[in-house]
C-alpha cells in the first residue's frame, strides 16, 4: 500500500513539474509578445510625429519642406540648428547611415551615428520611469527621405491655396521610424510615404 502511495506521489510531482514548466514558458512568450508590442507602439508614435511635422511644415513654409536636399544643411526655426535627418533619396548612391538605420537587425538608438542622423521622438518621454513596466529602453527615432515632387494639376480645392488652380507642388517623403521595447532585444521598424504641399 505504501509503495502504491509513493508511486502516485511521484506521478503527481512529475505532473506538477511539467505544468510549472509549461506555465513559465507561456509567461516568457507573453512577455516577449508584449515587448514587441511596446516597440511597435513606439515606432508608430514616431511615424505619426514625423507625418505631423511634415504637414505643419507645409502649412508654415518651414525650411524642412523646401530644403531637404541631401546635404543635411537644413536650418531650424531659429536659423542655427542643422537637421541632419532629412536627405534626398538617391537610388544609385543610397546614404549609408540611412541604410543602416533602415536595415540593421539591431541598432543602438542612443549611439552617436544614429543620434546625429535621425530625429528623436519628442511627443512624450517614453523612457520615463513613471510609465512603470510600459516604459521603453530608448526613445524612438526617425529619418525622413525626400523622394521628389509631383504636380497633380486640375483644381485642387482641398489644398491650402484654393484660389490657385493646378500645378500646386506636392513634395513626397519616405519616413522610417524605429523603436525598441522595454529592452533592446525587441525592435520595430515602420515606414510610410507622405505627401506635403510645397510653397513658392
Amino acid at each position: 500500500m505504501l509503495l502504491v502511495a509513493l508511486i502516485f506521489l511521484i506521478l503527481l510531482t512529475l505532473l506538477a513539474l511539467s505544468s510549472s514548466g509549461t506555465s513559465l514558458l507561456q509567461e516568457k512568450m507573453v512577455g516577449a509578445v508584449r515587448n514587441q508590442q511596446l516597440a511597435e507602439f513606439g515606432a508608430q508614435s514616431a511615424l505619426r510625429e514625423a507625418e505631423a511635422r511634415l504637414w505643419m511644415a507645409s502649412q508654415t513654409k518651414d525650411p524642412l519642406i523646401r530644403n531637404c536636399t541631401g546635404t543635411g544643411a537644413i536650418s531650424g526655426s531659429g536659423g542655427v540648428t542643422v537637421l541632419q535627418a532629412c536627405r534626398a533619396f538617391n537610388r544609385l548612391n543610397p546614404d549609408p547611415a540611412f541604410e543602416t538605420f533602415k536595415t540593421a537587425a539591431k541598432l543602438d538608438l542612443d549611439s552617436g551615428p544614429v543620434t546625429n542622423n535621425s530625429f528623436v521622438y519628442t511627443g512624450k518621454d517614453l523612457t520615463d520611469s513613471a510609465l512603470g513596466n510600459a516604459r521603453l529602453a530608448e526613445q524612438p527615432r526617425y529619418i525622413i527621405e525626400f523622394l521628389g515632387t509631383v504636380a497633380p494639376g486640375g483644381n485642387p480645392t482641398e489644398y491650402k491655396d484654393k484660389s490657385k488652380v493646378g500645378n500646386q507642388e506636392v513634395r513626397m517623403f519616405r519616413i522610417t521610424a524605429r523603436s525598441v521595447g522595454a529592452n533592446k532585444n525587441a525592435s520595430r521598424v515602420v515606414q510610410s510615404t507622405f505627401g506635403a504641399l510645397g510653397h513658392d
